[in-house]
């Protein structure tokens, strides 16, 4: 053998090792991306169901179910709990189309979100805040 063969194949197995480097740390960095995704999503859905939960619960689903004869402070507060909600949904769901929030995790959200809007008041938010 002549040097220069053995150079080829040293520098043939170094990129060999190389490339299969990168490909785990690619592996590893898109695991830690699905993770870090799905807690976004669960911190949100928290930080709403505080928030929520901190407001009056009772002035809450009064609206729900009497939205246009409430006070405009009431209806105004509900539709921004609803927009807090619906873009909270937005994050969730577009995580699920990029592939790193699995069904068995957006499927419980598109439910409760459509739940609220479904209501009288969600209704009636959505007919006037919905986007054109």
């Amino acid at each position: 053998m002549n040097w220069e063969t053995i150079g080829g194949v040293l520098g043939a197995v170094a990129v060999f090792i190389s490339l299969s480097y990168l490909a785990l740390q690619i592996k590893s960095n898109t695991a830690s991306m699905v993770v870090r995704s799905r807690q976004s999503v669960a911190n949100e859905n928290r930080d709403w169901i505080r928030a929520f939960h901190s407001s009056n619960l009772e002035h809450f689903t009064r609206v729900m179910s009497d939205y246009p004869n409430m006070p405009f402070k009431a209806r105004s507060d509900f539709a921004v709990s609803c927009h807090d909600l619906v873009l909270f949904y937005q994050s969730a769901q577009t995580m699920h189309e990029a592939g790193t929030l699995p069904d068995a995790n957006q499927e419980p959200y598109r439910v409760w979100v459509a739940a609220v809007l479904c209501t009288p008041g969600g209704g009636n938010f959505w007919a006037e805040w919905k986007p054109s």
